[in-house]
């Protein structure tokens, strides 16, 4: 969940709502990062804070939710795919309360979304694949508990549908995929919507950084000085002719374009595979080698 909500706004958990809009305002007055052009950076991160737990904190029925959050500890549903899975930690609830916002009379009458994680290997979120998900076709035990205590709400529950997720390729971690109105159910508020969270396995080769591949190659000495021809097995199973003709020093790298993940919103583009590389040392050096290559790097100085 993040810093405490309370603590982000000064107050105390038995402030009542008006205390709490006055506390975010007085915030929000003190943080406005155009008041702050010294220090705008940390401005904007603290006014992003105050804005999120007053958009929580602000609305009677996401402050109950909030305060019972220690609670929610939801059993992961038998029937959900291995690929698929629902939050389960007490601390990473899957009813999510900062994504909306603050003040909308809609957003106020609909229940609070329910993210449901799909994990993903980095050669599907390559090529793009398609998923079926299926929501959980039971009542949670614990919720209705945490709701009849602070809301007096009937029971919170699914109906049970399956959905065919399209996963593009180039799809990043985090990337969100909405399904409007086809979550939880509250009587008295507007059905919530059915989110799948894309969640991208760790590699066991190729790092991603924004829509580049990043891979670390070993070499030896010999070959960080000579060059050396590098083959690199794509995502997609093809194989790269790569050679290395430049002298590795530290921190080199040879950029391969076009060769990275997809860029999903510009179709046909990608990003660049950057090579980059750990050079191994010898252990040790016998006196005739050390002479040899004291000769050839002086006349190469000369």
């Amino acid at each position: 969940m993040g810093a405490d909500y309370y603590t982000l706004l000064g107050i105390t958990k038995s402030a009542d709502q008006e205390s709490v809009k006055k506390s975010w305002r007085r915030l929000a007055r003190e943080y406005h990062p155009d008041r702050n052009p010294s220090n705008k950076p940390e401005a904007e991160e603290k006014f992003k804070q105050i804005s999120e737990a007053y958009n929580v904190l602000g609305n009677p029925f996401k402050r109950k939710l909030y305060d019972g959050v220690d609670g929610l500890n939801p059993i992961p549903d038998p029937h959900f795919p291995p690929s698929c899975t629902s939050s389960t930690s007490p601390k990473e609830s899957p009813f999510n309360f900062s994504s909306f916002s603050i003040g909308g009379s809609r957003d106020r009458n609909k229940a609070p979304p329910y993210y449901h994680k799909c994990y993903f290997s980095l050669e599907e979120l390559y090529t793009g694949t398609t998923k079926i998900v299926k929501t959980p076709n039971r009542v949670y035990n614990d919720i209705p508990i945490l709701f009849n205590l602070y809301c007096s709400f009937p029971d919170i529950q699914f109906q049970e549908e399956v959905f065919t997720i399209d996963v593009k390729p180039g799809y990043k971690d985090g990337t969100k995929i909405t399904f409007p109105n086809k979550g939880i159910i509250v009587d008295g508020y507007n059905r919530g919507d059915f989110v799948v969270l894309v969640v991208q396995k760790t590699h066991d080769v190729y790092q991603r950084v924004w829509n580049d591949l990043v891979i670390t190659q070993k070499i030896d000495l010999l070959e960080a000085l000579t060059g050396k021809t590098l083959y690199v097995r794509t995502l997609d199973g093809r194989h790269l002719k790569v050679p290395v003709e430049d002298i590795v020093r530290p921190g080199y790298e040879v950029v391969v374009p076009d060769e990275g993940m997809p860029i999903t919103k510009e179709p046909g583009k990608k990003g660049n595979l950057r090579i980059k590389f750990d050079v191994e040392y010898p252990g040790s050096l016998s006196g005739e080698q050390k002479s040899d290559l004291t000769r050839v790097l002086r006349r190469n100085k000369n």
